[in-house]
Formats: structure tokens, C-alpha cells, sequence
């Protein structure tokens, strides 16, 4: 099985194009903050753009949604704690964070990771494991290019930015490996999403 290479540049560039428009408009709003958030829609996006408009395929078999193993669920729990514990929270704070970690955060998350670890992960994974480790990372973190410089920070943009991106670039590879090694997106989106909420 080759990699089909018109379908994965289009989906970098529609998906990076819709990006910068979408960062463009909110530039306009009183508080952009507010609307970042629904950035995490535009990759799925482009995921039915390119699946039912342009390719005419189905769309639920490319998106890695399966249940997968238990274990993998609580190792994708435990390191993000693990990486960002700090004695000095308190049990309302821990179990606060835990929540929104489990709902919210994991829930927004996955929509990002049927398309990072789905549909992406599957289109590369016939070049070779590595490379499509390398190449998800390499575009998943550049992806957040725009957050980091528009509205992460305020000091040291370009190091804080290359800092934050390379933070994600090595993250990329744990939630690859989740992915991979539960043969579904699910834990990496919990992952993902307790990683927001305890890591960024």
C-alpha cells in the first residue's frame, strides 16, 4: 500500500490555509482568547472536505476509533500527572483538574486526534513506522505555530515558540505511541487532553 501524497498535501493545506483564516478573523473579536478553542474543529474540517468532497470515501473507517486495551487508558492518565506534579496542590484542585481532564478537555481532544492519530497516522503508516512518527510530529506541532506567537506569549516570542513547539514535537511521539500500541485514537486523546489541563 503507497502513500497517497495528493491526499496528504491537500490535507496540510487546506487544513493550515483554514488555520490562518480562522486566527485572521478572530484577530477581530474583542477577545480572541475566547475562540480558540474551536480552532481543534478545523482539522476534522478537512478531514470531510477532503474524504467526502473530494475523494468520495467513507470518513468513520479512517479515524482510529476503536476501544483498544485498559491499560493503555490509565498510562495515558498517569504521565501527564506524573510530568506536572506538584505537592502543593490540593485534593479540591487535583480532583477539579482530574474531571475536566477526563470530559471536557479529553472530549475536545479527540476531535483533534481522529485527525492527527486517525486519519493522518493511517494515510502515513505505509511509509514506514518512523516516518510517520516524524512527519505527524513535525506537522502537529508547527500546526500550533500561530497560538504560541498570537497568544501564548507576550515575552521572547521566537524561543518561547520554538521552546513550545518542540515540547509538542517530542509529546507528539507518546501520543503517537499510545496510538499505535492500543491500535486507537482514544487514549491518545486522553492523553492529550490531561495534558492540557495538568501540562499547559
Amino acid at each position: 500500500m503507497k502513500v497517497d501524497i495528493r491526499k496528504v498535501t491537500l490535507f496540510i493545506g487546506i487544513t493550515f490555509s483554514l488555520t490562518l483564516l480562522f486566527h485572521f478573523i478572530i484577530s477581530f473579536t474583542i477577545n480572541p482568547n475566547k475562540f480558540l478553542g474551536y480552532a481543534m474543529v478545523i482539522p476534522f474540517l478537512t478531514v470531510v472536505i477532503i474524504q467526502k468532497i473530494i475523494y468520495r470515501e467513507k470518513i468513520i473507517p479512517t479515524l482510529g476509533l476503536s476501544i483498544g486495551q485498559f491499560k493503555w487508558y490509565i498510562i495515558a492518565i498517569i504521565i501527564p500527572i506524573l510530568l506536572s506534579f506538584n505537592i502543593n496542590w490540593t485534593i479540591e484542585q487535583f480532583f477539579k483538574m482530574l474531571l475536566i481532564g477526563f470530559t471536557v478537555s479529553t472530549l475536545s481532544a479527540l476531535l483533534e486526534e481522529v485527525t492527527w492519530r486517525g486519519f493522518l497516522w493511517n494515510e502515513l503508516i505505509p511509509v514506514s513506522r518512523l516516518k510517520a512518527y516524524i512527519i505527524t510530529a513535525l506537522i502537529w506541532s508547527t500546526w500550533h505555530i500561530p497560538v504560541a506567537v498570537l497568544y501564548k506569549y507576550s515575552d521572547d516570542i521566537f524561543l518561547n515558540t520554538i521552546v513550545y513547539c518542540g515540547q509538542l514535537f517530542l509529546f507528539s511521539f507518546v501520543i503517537n505511541w499510545l496510538r499505535e500500541k492500543s491500535n486507537s485514537v482514544i487514549p491518545a486523546s486522553l492523553f492529550h487532553g490531561m495534558l492540557n489541563v495538568f501540562y499547559f
